[in-house]
């Protein structure tokens, strides 16, 4: 890249997603010179612009949902608890439920009194409805229904907080309503072995009240960090001390007119370039080390030095 030849350079490798992050941040809107978004289907990115000054999330201003995926084997459980309403459903395949309103009430008053109880945006009582499905396909219909329900019904901005093993894409093609609703990944995997333990089937449940609790310590953290990085609540990745410092750099990069060169791998892609420095190795080629504890003392080059000065 520093060779004269080099004529220019050019942005490469760039994700879509990232430029968005990186020039609008959380909070967006049309540019004045656009036409209404009464007459257009859909909006480019040069159409908008950042909002620095508008407030990301106020309390209580948008509702939310928990989806707990998990498979092993034959054996699958999908619950949705809808937080804005009362109700809930935990579908299960070749699986039976004990009393889950009952594990529910348990844990909700082992945590009264604890740091995290302002945190927890919870109904005093929820009503699960628990159901049994022969295969996976009629387990994701019924959670489908489910949600195009609410989705039907509510009309309020709602998000879901999505807590599995599978992939985001993976879930949206076996529960099509998935897609109607802004999803934020909950980054805790589970145990691939959880339905190996004894009494499982009452341990499940119990662990899926446990997540669903403290989901909501999670999403508290993660508006922190979207308030802070100006990011959307659904960008939050696993590894956010990586993502900060990635797009903090490239911010200010940005700024002084920098080009980004991003590289999909967790080293550096310096364009090439390591492949033709060659100095470190040409410096140490035959060298001969002297065991000295002050200092490592390169005679090839020491000797090479010293007859240019006499010469």
């Amino acid at each position: 890249l520093c060779a004269m030849r080099v004529e220019g350079i050019y942005e490469a490798q760039v994700p879509i997603e990232f430029r968005a992050i990186l020039e609008l941040g959380s909070c967006c809107k049309l540019k004045t010179d656009r036409s209404s978004t009464f007459t257009m289907t859909s909006v480019n990115l040069e159409q908008l612009e950042a909002v620095t000054d508008a407030e990301y999330l106020p309390e209580k201003s948008i509702r939310s949902a928990y989806y707990y995926e998990y498979r092993q084997d034959k054996f699958c459980v999908i619950a949705v608890i809808n937080t804005a309403a009362n109700d809930a459903i935990i579908v299960g395949v070749n699986m039976e439920f004990p009393n889950v309103t009952k594990i529910y009430d348990n844990e909700k008053a082992a945590l009264e009194g604890t740091a995290v109880t302002p945190l927890l945006e919870r109904k005093p009582t929820v009503n699960f409805n628990t159901f049994q499905c022969a295969t996976v396909k009629e387990a994701q219909n019924t959670v489908d229904k489910y949600l195009r329900a609410i989705r039907q019904v509510d009309t309020q901005p709602m998000f879901i907080a999505v807590h599995s093993n599978e992939q985001t894409s993976a879930l949206m093609k076996g529960v099509q309503s998935l897609k109607e609703f802004p999803l934020v990944r909950i980054h805790c995997p589970e145990p691939t072995n959880l339905f190996s333990a004894l009494d499982w089937q009452r341990n499940v449940p119990r662990r899926i009240i446990k997540h669903y609790f403290n989901s909501f310590v999670y999403l508290h953290d993660y508006v922190q960090y979207s308030r802070y990085l100006r990011i959307p609540l659904g960008n939050v990745p696993a590894d956010i001390s990586l993502f900060a410092a990635d797009l903090f750099y490239a911010r200010h990069l940005t700024k002084f007119g920098h080009v980004l060169w991003i590289s999909p791998l967790i080293r550096p892609d310096l364009g090439g370039k390591e492949l033709d420095d060659w100095r470190i190795g040409s410096d140490w080629n035959y060298s001969a080390v002297t065991d000295r504890p002050p200092a490592i003392v390169n005679h090839s080059r020491l000797s090479l030095s010293c007859s240019g000065f006499f010469d």
